[in-house]
């Protein structure tokens, strides 16, 4: 699925789940966010997300994201920030030659 938006966890518990799409890889909880790897670089997801408890989770398009970053400039700092503590250098590479999608194969 292409990326077209990034999530933010306001309350709840989700998991991310390994690439079986069964075991959980991991869990995030309230003000955590997923999803942003494929919104910044346009490209494809790598993972699901499965709720673990009720959650309120909003959603962030790419043209909010833009209007954001526009006011408030260090949301991109975060972002990245977490990219690097949420991925390794190899998976990072993985997907940015895997999954990134160019602009014309969205047509």
């Amino acid at each position: 699925e292409y990326g077209a938006e990034m999530f933010i966890i306001e309350q709840g518990v989700v998991s991310v789940l390994n690439l079986d799409g069964k075991t959980p890889f991991k869990y995030l909880n309230d003000g955590s966010f997923f999803g942003e790897l494929a919104l910044l670089f346009g490209g494809l997801r790598t993972r699901s997300i499965m709720a673990v408890s009720h959650s309120n989770i909003y959603t962030l398009s790419q043209s909010a994201l833009e209007v954001v970053l526009k006011d408030y400039p260090t949301v991109l700092e975060t972002l990245v920030m977490n990219i690097r503590a949420n991925y390794d250098s190899m998976e990072l590479q993985q997907f940015l030659t895997q999954y990134v999608v160019d602009d014309d194969d969205m047509d």
